[in-house]
């Protein structure tokens, strides 16, 4: 079978299968980037597929949530600006632009959207050294706005994970059926979906396929 794909010029398609057993050894993936222009386009969609579970026992490294504000719209930078200055905040929100291979917003798979919250407040006070208020204040309005980037480029979830605090989750969930109903392609390939509902301190898990 290995033979016939590479005879019949299939190499890509072999390489990923073989790349498919490297998944979670990002060491071993990250080395791999380097060896050519194939496999860096290879691997970089599996790497940017889960990164929130990757960062979720390690937030150390949050430069990829850059990279995701660098990919915003003209419009959408323009309204973290104006909010930004209402809420007296002197930094700029965005890295040095700089021209990316990647559409790197469209390889999410998987959306834990705690994990997420937590990496771009984390991004604004160890990145950009906003105080904890500050990065508060911004965290809600980066997610929506990258929450809604996922959407406009494309992205195909089979793995979402939220939870849903009591006296908030009929809200929640209206939303992101709005959400869901209007752009369906987002989860057609759900695979799990994983909601836990918290009231006093008490967590009831669901799990559906």
């Amino acid at each position: 079978m290995a033979y016939s794909k590479i005879f019949s010029g299939d190499l890509s398609e072999l390489l990923l299968e073989i790349i498919q057993y490297f998944q979670n050894d990002y060491e071993t993936l990250y080395s791999c980037i380097l060896v050519n222009r194939l496999w860096c386009c290879l691997i970089i969609p599996l790497l940017w597929e889960d990164l929130f579970t990757i960062h979720k026992y390690s937030f150390q490294n949050y430069q990829f949530i850059g990279i995701y504000l660098n990919n915003l719209s003209d419009e959408d930078k323009t309204k973290l600006n104006e909010y930004k200055i209402m809420n007296n905040i002197n930094k700029d929100l965005f890295p040095k632009k700089s021209n990316t291979l990647f559409n790197y917003l469209s390889f999410i798979k998987c959306l834990n959207l705690q994990i997420f919250t937590v990496c771009i407040e984390k991004y604004f006070r160890k990145i950009m050294n906003l105080s904890f208020s500050h990065s508060i204040i911004l965290t809600k309005s980066v997610y929506e706005l990258l929450f809604k980037m996922f959407i406009e480029n494309g992205a195909n979830l089979h793995t979402f994970e939220a939870i849903l605090p009591d006296g908030y989750y009929k809200d929640i969930i209206k939303y992101f059926n709005s959400i869901f109903n209007q752009y369906p392609n987002f989860i057609c390939n759900i695979r799990m979906l994983k909601l836990i509902f918290i009231k006093l301190q008490i967590k009831q898990h669901f799990i559906l396929f």
